[in-house]
C-alpha cells in the first residue's frame, strides 16, 4: 500500500486558508482512501475524517505575552504534543495511504508568535520547529496585505507583512498566490 501524504497549508489570518482547504481536501482524496485534518496540532479531539469543521476564531493578540520561562514551558509542552500526535494520529493514517492536512502546524509558532503569547528568541523558536516531523509538502498562500485585510480585518498590514517575510523563508516551502479566487488557489496547488 502505498504511503499516505503529509500536507501543511500557512498563511495570515484572511488568506483563504480555510476556505482553500475545504475546497482542496475532497480533491486530494484517492480512491478507496481518506483525507484526514486538523488545525494546528495533532490531538484526539481535533483529527478530522473526511470533513473540515467550521472556524474556531482564536485571537489572543490582546492578551498580554507569556514570560520567558512560562514560554519556554509551553513551547516544550507543545513540542513534546507534536511529536506524541504525529506517532499516534499523523504516522498511522500515512501507513493507511491517507492524506493528513494540517491548517498551520507547528511552523505557525515561529511565524506568528504573539498568537501563541510567546517571548522567547526566534532561534529558539525556529530550532524547536525544525526539529519537528516534517510534512512531505508545505503550502504557503501568499497575497497583498491590502487583500488580506479586506478578507479578514484581524491583522495589520505592518503584522501581515511580517507575518509573510517569515513565511517566504521556510525551508522547502512552496508559495502558491492566493490573490486569485479560491477555486483557482485550489487548482494551482493540486497541480
Amino acid at each position: 500500500m502505498p504511503r499516505g501524504k503529509f500536507i501543511a497549508i500557512l498563511g495570515a489570518d484572511g488568506v483563504g486558508k480555510s476556505t482553500v482547504i475545504r475546497l482542496l481536501a475532497p480533491k486530494l482524496r484517492e480512491p478507496g482512501r481518506d483525507f484526514v485534518f486538523f488545525h494546528w496540532k495533532p490531538v484526539k479531539n481535533g483529527m478530522h475524517r473526511n470533513e473540515i469543521p467550521g472556524d474556531n476564531p482564536h485571537n489572543p493578540r490582546d492578551k498580554k505575552p507569556r514570560n520567558p520561562l512560562a514560554s519556554l514551558v509551553f513551547l516544550a509542552y507543545h513540542w513534546l504534543g507534536f511529536w506524541f500526535g504525529y506517532f499516534r494520529f499523523i504516522r498511522p493514517e500515512l501507513r493507511r495511504g491517507n492524506t493528513v492536512i494540517a491548517d498551520r502546524y507547528a511552523f505557525d509558532m515561529l511565524l506568528d508568535p504573539a498568537r501563541f503569547r510567546l517571548n522567547i528568541p526566534a532561534w529558539l523558536l525556529r530550532g524547536s520547529v525544525y526539529t519537528l516531523p516534517r510534512p512531505d509538502t508545505i503550502i504557503g498562500l501568499f497575497a497583498k496585505s491590502e487583500t488580506i485585510i479586506a478578507r479578514k480585518p484581524e491583522l495589520s498590514i505592518g503584522e501581515i507583512e511580517q507575518y509573510q517575510a517569515k513565511l517566504v523563508k521556510i525551508t522547502g516551502i512552496k508559495i502558491v498566490d492566493a490573490e486569485a479566487q479560491p477555486e483557482q488557489v485550489s487548482y494551482q496547488i493540486r497541480k
